[in-house]
């Protein structure tokens, strides 16, 4: 797949950025180790508009040809003058429908970010510059590693009903990611988490800068301790 190209090198004044992620995770893949079998990576654009793509990238057994790991990934072509959203040149648009897939069965379905509730674990999380990526805003990464942080010392103190195990013993089948904010080396972020009412083992994540809500994730746990 070629979006890699504007990607890496992105048009004057403009570039691609993350609005959110859908990751997919089979549960047999933390009991046996990924080197046990040879896997195929993919990476295949799924859907165009005028500013965004959606890409897919998945992981499947060579054998098998069963996909064990997948991410949905929706990215917005933003001028980074205004921080707003513009369409991609038409060149851009040109190449993104040369290569979209034809039999795609994927839909990335944007989700609304639940407010923290009166139970919610609060901690505190300032940015470093080594969480910064080469558009120099804090990588998407780092959100996820400040949700788990916190979700362990939710765990640790009796944050939640039934997750009482370090929180890296569970295993996440299921992840949604919304980035609706930058955050920059410095700020001082709260990061909220709570687990649900319904499923006891789907966490929530709220970050927010001040009271600008930044990052969002809602994660589904099974209830297979490792």
């Amino acid at each position: 797949m070629k979006d890699e190209q504007f990607l890496a090198n992105p048009i004057k004044g403009s570039v691609m950025v993350m609005l959110g992620q859908i990751f997919t995770i089979q549960p047999h893949v933390y009991k046996k180790f990924v080197l046990d079998y040879p896997m195929e990576l993919e990476n295949r654009l799924i859907a165009v508009s005028k500013s965004t793509f959606v890409r897919k990238i998945s992981l499947s057994e060579i054998k098998t040809g069963s996909e064990v790991v997948s991410v949905l990934q929706k990215l917005v072509h933003m001028d980074m003058a205004t921080k707003k959203s513009c369409k991609l040149p038409q060149k851009v648009l040109d190449l993104l429908m040369d290569v979209k897939g034809t039999d795609v069965q994927d839909v990335f379905q944007n989700i609304v970010p639940q407010q923290p509730t009166e139970k919610a674990f609060t901690c505190t999380q300032m940015v470093k510059h080594s969480d910064m990526d080469f558009l120099m805003h804090t990588n998407q990464g780092t959100y996820m590693r400040f949700a788990f942080d916190c979700a362990a010392e939710a765990a640790s103190q009796n944050g939640f009903q039934v997750i009482k195990e370090d929180i890296c013993r569970y295993q996440v089948v299921k992840a949604n990611t919304l980035h609706m904010s930058e955050t920059f080396a410095g700020d001082k972020l709260i990061v909220k988490v709570w687990d649900d009412d319904v499923d006891p083992y789907r966490l929530h994540c709220a970050i927010f800068k001040n009271k600008t809500n930044v990052f969002y994730v809602s994660m589904n746990l099974t209830d297979d301790v490792i």
